[in-house]
């Protein structure tokens, strides 16, 4: 189970200017009935040319763009690796189901990168991964009988990097917690776990 915590990577500069950027949220609602915020950053591969290899990023702002390009430069990724790139925003109320965000074969590493520059402990909010296979059946023994193997708390400028295959959820966010949390993501394929963690901890500060 792949899982790297890595603190004192992404540069406050870059994480100041994207917070002073305003952004689109739209709230939605899932099919079990639980919500959250989601604010689209980027789209990607929908001009993917499968002849010359091409992909083109539409950006959804400047900041966004600045810190995939800061990442590919410290892990040596391409533009064909970005799968998707999205934020997740969650205030106090709103609930994080379990969930994967591909299976085994799809070979998917995630890359949250936390943007709150201030975060309390008591505020909850954890990133928490459990152990065992994933199901979405939630009469199933899983729900009831698997552990967290690890919860990291947000803390700004940390970055996780995980295999996509592992089961994870945001934690409730306490009442005390007066502003929204954000994570920004990026989900990449057709790369390597090992040398993405090497160059991430080769970028600390």
């Amino acid at each position: 189970m792949n899982i790297e915590v890595i603190d004192n990577v992404v540069s406050t500069e870059l994480l100041d200017r994207y917070n002073d950027v305003t952004l689109y949220t739209a709230r939605i609602r899932s099919d079990d009935g639980g919500e959250n915020f989601y604010s689209t950053c980027i789209e990607c591969g929908s001009d993917y040319d499968a002849h010359n290899q091409s992909i083109s990023l539409d950006f959804k702002n400047k900041e966004a763009k600045d810190i995939w390009e800061w990442f590919k430069g410290k892990t040596n990724v391409q533009d064909s690796n970005l799968n998707s790139c999205y934020m997740n925003t969650m205030t106090y109320g709103d609930e994080g189901f379990t969930h994967i965000d591909g299976e085994v074969e799809d070979n998917i590493i995630t890359c949250i990168i936390y943007m709150n520059p201030e975060w309390h402990s008591q505020w909850g909010g954890e990133t928490a991964f459990y152990g065992g296979e994933f199901t979405d059946d939630f009469g199933d023994s899983w729900y009831y009988n698997h552990d967290i193997v690890k919860s990291v708390l947000p803390r700004y400028g940390r970055v996780i990097l995980f295999e996509g295959h592992i089961p994870h959820s945001v934690r409730p966010i306490s009442k005390k917690c007066y502003m929204e949390r954000r994570t920004l993501m990026f989900k990449l394929v057709n790369t390597n776990f090992e040398s993405l963690k090497k160059g991430l901890i080769n970028a600390t500060t």
